[in-house]
C-alpha cells in the first residue's frame, strides 16, 4: 500500500474496498478503446430476392432527453448507427439521405454553370428508396443505484480517455420507436418499439458529453453504447423481416429492339439469369380524402431474363406477352 497516494487510500478506506496498485484512471478501462466493435450484435436474416433499396429519414428525441443530452445529438447519432447497420448487414441498398442536402446543393451549382456539366450529380440518376425508416428516441440514459466506490477524471488534450469509472451498479434503459413507410404508397408498413437495458456492475468507462459523441468508437465501449447496439440490432432483424414481406420493385430505364434495362444491378444482388416480369400500371386508386394511392391495377407485358449486369443497372433479353412494347418507367418485378 505504500505506492498509493494518500487521497486514494482515504477513499478505499471509507468505502471499505480491498484494491492493489495505484488508482490510474487509464487502468480502470476494461476494454480495449481502439477496437472497432462494429454495430451489429448478432446475425440479420436473409431477405429473399434483390436488395430492397432503404434510407434512415430523420431520427428525433423526447424532448426531456434533449434537455438533459443537450452537447448529444441522441437521435441524429441513433440514426447513424442505424444506417451502419443496415450497410453491414449486407441484406439492402442503403441510400444517403442525412446529407442529401449537400447533393442538391453541388446540383444547384452545376445547374448555374459554377462547376462543370460533365462533374458531379446527375438529374434523375439518384436511387429512390423503396422503404424509409424514421425513429423517435424516447429513453436514453442511466441513474445509479445501490453503493460502491465511484472515482471521476475529466478529458484533456494530454489525456483524450476522459470519463468516469464506476464499481456502483448502473441501471438504465434505451428506448426507441420505429416506422417502416412504403414511399410508393406513404403507408406504414411496420410500426414497433426495440429496447435494452443498461445494466452494469463491473468497473467501466462511462465517458461524459464533452469527450465521446453518440455513435462514436469510445460511445461502443461504455455499458450505454453496448445497449444502443443491441436495441439497434434488434431494430434492423425487425427491418430485414418487414422487407422480405414486401415484394421488391424496379423500373424499365431504356429498351432497345429485344433488350431491357432495368435500375438494379449487382449491388442490388441482381445475377445472370434471373427473370423478371415487366408490368404497366394502368390504373391507381386513391383515398380521396388523403390522396394516398390505396393500390393499383397492372398488367404484365412480359418477362425478361438477365444477361449482362452491372453495378447500378442490368440488361436482359424481351419475351413479349402481349403487342404491346415495355417502355421507361414500366414495373419490373421479379417473376
Amino acid at each position: 500500500m505504500k505506492h498509493m497516494n494518500r487521497p486514494v487510500c482515504t477513499v478505499i478506506v471509507l468505502l471499505s474496498i480491498t484494491l492493489t496498485g495505484c488508482l490510474n484512471p487509464k487502468s480502470l478501462v476494461s476494454k480495449d478503446l481502439n477496437e472497432d466493435l462494429g454495430v451489429l450484435t448478432a446475425p440479420i436474416p436473409s431477405v429473399n430476392g434483390p436488395k430492397r433499396t432503404v434510407a434512415v429519414g430523420k431520427f428525433t428525441t423526447l424532448g426531456s432527453l434533449s434537455a438533459k443530452y443537450g452537447e448529444w445529438d441522441v437521435g441524429g447519432g441513433m440514426g447513424a448507427m442505424l444506417t451502419t447497420a443496415l450497410v453491414d448487414s449486407k441484406q439492402f441498398l442503403v441510400l444517403e439521405r442525412a446529407q442529401l442536402q449537400q447533393i442538391l446543393t453541388e446540383l444547384q451549382l452545376k445547374g448555374e454553370g459554377v462547376v462543370a456539366k460533365d462533374t458531379g450529380p446527375q438529374l434523375q440518376q439518384l436511387y429512390g428508396a423503396q422503404l424509409l425508416v424514421f425513429g423517435a428516441v424516447t429513453e436514453f440514459g442511466d441513474a445509479l443505484v445501490g453503493g460502491g466506490m465511484s472515482v471521476g477524471f475529466s478529458s484533456d488534450d494530454a489525456d483524450p480517455t476522459g470519463g468516469s469509472a464506476s464499481r456502483e451498479k448502473t441501471f438504465g434503459k434505451i428506448k426507441i420507436d420505429i416506422r417502416i413507410v412504403d414511399t410508393t404508397t406513404g403507408a406504414v408498413l411496420s410500426s414497433f418499439s426495440v429496447q435494452e437495458i443498461i445494466e452494469s456492475k463491473a468497473t467501466d468507462l462511462s465517458a461524459d458529453a464533452g469527450g465521446v459523441s453518440v455513435g462514436g468508437n469510445r460511445f461502443m465501449h461504455t455499458p450505454i453504447g453496448e445497449a444502443a447496439r443491441k436495441a439497434i440490432t434488434q431494430a434492423v432483424q425487425k427491418i430485414a423481416s418487414t422487407a422480405g414481406n414486401h415484394p421488391w420493385k424496379g423500373q424499365v430505364i431504356d429498351v432497345e429492339q429485344f433488350e431491357v434495362h432495368v435500375n438494379a444491378g449487382s449491388k442490388a444482388d441482381i445475377n445472370k439469369g434471373d427473370r423478371f416480369l415487366v408490368k404497366r400500371v394502368e390504373k391507381q386508386f386513391t383515398d380521396p380524402v388523403t390522396g394516398k394511392v390505396l393500390g393499383e391495377r397492372s398488367k404484365v407485358l412480359g418477362a425478361i431474363e438477365v444477361t449482362f449486369v452491372q453495378p447500378l443497372m442490368a440488361t436482359g433479353t424481351y419475351q413479349a406477352q402481349t403487342s404491346e412494347k415495355p417502355k421507361r418507367g414500366d414495373t419490373v418485378v421479379p417473376e
